[in-house]
């Protein structure tokens, strides 16, 4: 063989074998950056702010909360009457007092998807059960530990979720597929759900790529082959 044509064979090979390392190690580090910080927001919102609800779903979330345990309702009711008075002890601020009022913790939305989507009991500890794990899971992630079990979890949430939202609530596999972006925010809604699966499954496959706690924890479990001698020639 030629020189000049064997090191052209040899600058492709060394051209597939970074492209395959890149697509091994850089691209999942990607995945793990975009589901990570996704989720770890998402957790931390629904956890830790107050949004406003309208007096028809206070309603709902009070009906919600009755099925807590006792000494929960009343710390409860205690902490809405300790913020009722601590609001009437400014009265200059009547209309900021009236909408702080009916703020409760983002949680909610989630019990209330919960609701919409069929489930009749357990909705809040359900809910806080679903927005920790999204919150632990996106900075475990994040992080890269345990990446390909969370990574799992994390598509088979997002399954569910796109069953019981795209497919069930908001019905858009009875309606045309090319009428799909007339509705934005379920589009928006279902693409998302779709693309966050096939991050999260691939990261279930591949690992965690580059710059992961599992490769300080576990150290590297997969050894590239070793290439079969070239034939002589």
């Amino acid at each position: 063989m030629k020189p000049g044509i064997k090191a052209r064979i040899l600058s492709g090979a060394d051209f597939m074998s970074f492209s395959q390392s890149a697509g091994s190690s850089f691209l999942p580090l990607l995945s793990r950056i975009v589901l990570g910080t996704a989720f770890l927001f998402a957790g931390w919102y629904h956890c830790f702010a107050q949004v406003d609800f309208s007096d028809a779903e206070l309603t709902r979330i009070d009906a919600m909360k009755s099925s807590a345990s006792a000494p929960v309702q009343v710390n409860q009711v205690a902490w809405e009457e300790g913020t009722d008075a601590d609001l009437s002890d400014d009265p200059e601020t009547p209309r900021a007092a009236a909408a702080s009022s009916n703020a409760r913790p983002a949680v909610y939305r989630i019990a209330m998807d919960l609701s919409d989507w069929g489930v009749k009991s357990g909705l809040v500890p359900l809910a806080w059960g679903i927005v920790v794990f999204q919150m632990i899971a996106g900075a475990l992630v994040l992080l890269g530990l345990f990446t390909r079990l969370w990574g799992f979890l994390l598509a088979c949430l997002l399954g569910a979720t796109f069953a019981f939202s795209s497919v069930r609530a908001n019905e858009m596999f009875s309606m045309n597929p090319f009428d799909w972006r007339g509705e934005p925010a379920q589009f928006h809604e279902m693409y998302f759900q779709l693309a966050g699966f096939v991050l999260a499954f691939g990261l279930a496959l591949t690992g965690s790529g580059v710059l992961a706690l599992d490769k300080l924890v576990f150290g590297e479990r997969v050894k590239v082959a070793a290439q079969p001698p070239a034939s002589g020639s």
